[in-house]
C-alpha cells in the first residue's frame, strides 16, 4: 500500500470541505453502527486488541497489517469529504507508522500540524469546558500523559534492518542485544537467548546482510520523522501556549531509534558526498587510508566521526579476538554514550530520579525536555 497516491490526495485532506462548513460535521453525533466514525473506531479497537493478544502470546512482530487497512483507506476519504477530525488523524498516524514506518509517522504528524494551523479550534472534537486539552487529547494520547502512550512501542518496533532470521530487527531488539552482551554470566546469557533474546553476533550478522542503500534511506527517514515531529511540537506549543501539552516521549523514542540506528550502521550511512570529501582531504594532505583489516593507530584523527570509527574498529578487534572479555562491550557502550545528549546521558547514568535531582541541584545543570 502506497503512502499517498499523489500530492493532490494529500492536499485534499488539508483543504476546507465546502463554503460555510469548512470542517464538516461532528461524526460523533451519528450513533449508527455504520457511520464513518463508529466503523473506524471499531476497526481501531479491533486492531489494538489483536496486538495486545499477540504481545501476550509472546510474538515479537505483533503488527497485524490487515487490521489497519480500513483506517488507512477510509480516514483520508473522511477528511476530504466528511469531517476534519483530530481523533481520526491520530488513528491514521497509528496506521501509517505500522505500514510505512518512520516515513509514515512523519507524514501523519505533518497532516496533524497543518490541520491545526489551518482550522484550530474549529477541528473536531471541539474544545470544551476543560479547554484545548480535550480537543488535542487523541493526539497527545499517542505520546502519553505520564506513562507511555499508544505510539511509543510501535515506534521502537519499526524494523531498522533487513537480513535473514532473526532479522529484520527493530530498535527494541537491538537494545536487547546490547543489554544481553553486557551479561557476563554465561548461564544467564544462555537463558536470555532461549527466551528469544538476540545475541550481539546475530545482530552484527543481520546488519551485515542489510544493504547500504537501505541503511542510508532508513537514516533519512528517521531524521525526517524527528524533523516533522519537532515542527508538530512547535505548532502545539504555539496553539496552546498557556496549557503546555506533553509530547516529549515520542521525541525521546525517535531519538533513541536514531542513536541505536547510527550506532549499528556506523560509517555506512555516510553520504557519497562525504566519502568524496574524505578522499579529497586524504589527497590534499598526502595521507593514506588505513587498511580495512587493521586499526591504524598512527593515523592522525581528523574529526569526531573519525575518532569514533577508530573506536569501533578497536571494539571489533576485541570482540573477535577476546570474545570472553568485557573490553569490546565497554568500548561499544562508550561509543553509544557519545551520541546521547547530556540530559539523556545523565538519565542513563543516574536512573534514580531523586539522585538525579540532587545532582541537578548541585551542578546547576538544567534537565529540560522531560515530560
Amino acid at each position: 500500500m502506497e503512502l499517498f497516491n499523489s500530492n493532490e490526495e494529500l492536499s485534499a485532506m488539508l483543504e476546507p470541505l465546502q463554503e460555510g462548513e469548512p470542517v464538516g460535521q461532528d461524526l460523533r453525533e451519528n450513533i449508527s453502527p455504520t457511520s464513518s466514525y463508529q466503523v473506524l473506531r471499531d476497526a481501531r479497537t479491533l486492531a489494538r486488541n489483536n496486538e495486545r493478544a499477540a504481545l501476550a502470546s509472546g510474538e515479537s512482530m505483533y503488527f497485524h497489517m490487515p487490521d489497519w487497512t480500513l483506517i488507512l483507506e477510509k480516514v483520508p476519504e473522511v477528511l476530504k469529504t466528511e469531517s476534519k477530525d483530530i481523533e481520526l488523524v491520530a488513528w491514521y498516524i497509528e496506521g501509517l507508522t505500522r505500514f510505512h514506518g518512520f516515513a509514515g509517522l512523519a507524514s501523519g504528524f505533518s497532516i496533524a500540524r497543518q490541520l491545526i494551523a489551518s482550522f484550530g479550534e474549529a477541528l473536531y472534537p471541539r474544545p470544551d469546558e476543560d479547554g484545548i486539552a480535550t480537543q488535542l487529547a487523541p493526539l497527545i494520547g499517542l505520546n502519553g500523559f505520564g506513562s507511555e502512550g499508544a505510539l511509543i512501542a510501535p515506534i521502537k518496533s519499526i524494523p531498522i534492518t533487513q537480513g535473514d532470521y532473526p532479522g529484520p530487527l527493530a530498535t527494541w531488539e537491538c537494545e536487547q542485544a546490547f543489554e544481553l552482551a553486557r551479561i557476563t554470566d554465561p548461564d544467564k546469557r544462555e537463558a536470555r537467548l532461549k527466551q528469544g533474546g538476540v545475541s550481539r553476533e546475530a545482530l552484527d550478522q543481520v546488519v551485515a546482510q542489510t544493504s547500504t542503500e537501505f541503511l542510508q534511506k532508513m537514516h533519512a527517514d528517521i531524521s525526517a520523522a524527528i524533523y516533522e515531529f519537532e515542527l508538530f511540537q512547535q505548532q502545539i506549543d504555539a496553539y496552546c501556549p498557556n496549557d503546555p501539552q506533553p509530547t516529549g516521549k515520542i521525541k525521546e523514542a525517535l531519538k533513541a531509534c536514531l542513536q541505536t540506528f547510527q550506532y549499528i550502521a556506523g560509517d555506512r550511512i555516510q553520504s557519497e558526498a562525504s566519502e568524496v570529501e574524505a578522499m579529497q582531504e586524504q589527497e590534499e594532505t598526502g595521507g593514506q587510508p588505513a587498511a580495512d583489516s587493521q586499526v591504524n593507530l598512527n593515523a592522525k584523527i581528523v574529526d569526531r566521526q573519525h575518532a569514533l570509527k577508530l573506536l569501533r574498529e578497536v571494539a571489533d578487534f576485541f570482540r573477535k579476538t577476546e570474545p570472553h572479555s568485557p573490553i569490546s562491550y565497554s568500548v561499544e557502550q562508550t561509543i553509544r554514550w557519545s551520541s546521547l545528549p547530556l540530559t539523556e546521558l545523565i538519565k542513563e547514568l543516574i536512573p534514580e530520579e531523586s539522585a538525579r535531582k540532587k545532582y541537578q541541584n548541585l551542578s546547576g545543570m538544567s534537565m529540560s525536555g522531560q515530560d
